[in-house]
């Protein structure tokens, strides 16, 4: 059994005159969001074998937040590819950073990427404003499982969800 975690990075301040998107920080309150989401983690038991994130600042922030909770000796893989990356893309780099002894991958992202690939595991539409954070379990020996979605759905469950810092889907 092996356990995906998938996370909208929380709520980034306006693009300023000059700056890039990439360089978008969070806000307050999407740092407090965030720390609402780890504790909601922490207490279900989550721990965490692998993090990657969007080099990002935004999720870089997120993904720190839930480290210094959750795993603050993981490891943590910043990679710009999953900058706006496809749901496609963001299952081909836990397939590529996740030991196959790993039980449990988080992955910090950006919409519509994140978003579609939660709708696509939970076989259903969800609404994924930031910082939505969804628990998924699936049935695989190896991570590259998961990197046949499109083609070889493998058999998920959505074990937790937690939207606007609150627990809304537990099995």
């Amino acid at each position: 059994m092996k356990t995906l975690i998938l996370m909208r990075h929380a709520k980034a301040a306006p693009l300023r005159p000059g700056e890039r998107d990439f360089d978008r920080c969070l806000t307050e309150s999407g740092l407090e969001r965030t720390a609402e989401s780890v504790k909601h983690l922490k207490e279900a038991g989550i721990h965490i074998d692998s993090l990657l994130a969007s080099a990002a600042r935004r999720t870089m922030q997120t993904a720190q937040a839930v480290a210094e909770v959750l795993c603050p000796d993981t490891p943590f893989h910043a990679l710009d590819e999953l900058y706006l990356a496809s749901p496609e893309s963001y299952l081909t780099a836990v397939s590529q950073y996740a030991e196959d002894h790993f039980q449990t991958a988080f992955v910090v992202g950006h919409n519509p990427g994140i978003g579609s690939l939660m709708c696509g595991l939970a076989n259903r539409g969800l609404e994924v404003p930031t910082a939505t954070t969804c628990v998924f379990e699936f049935s695989a020996d190896s991570w590259c499982d998961l990197s046949e979605f499109r083609h070889q759905r493998p058999k998920t469950r959505l074990k937790l969800m937690i939207l606007r810092g609150e627990v809304v889907a537990e099995n």
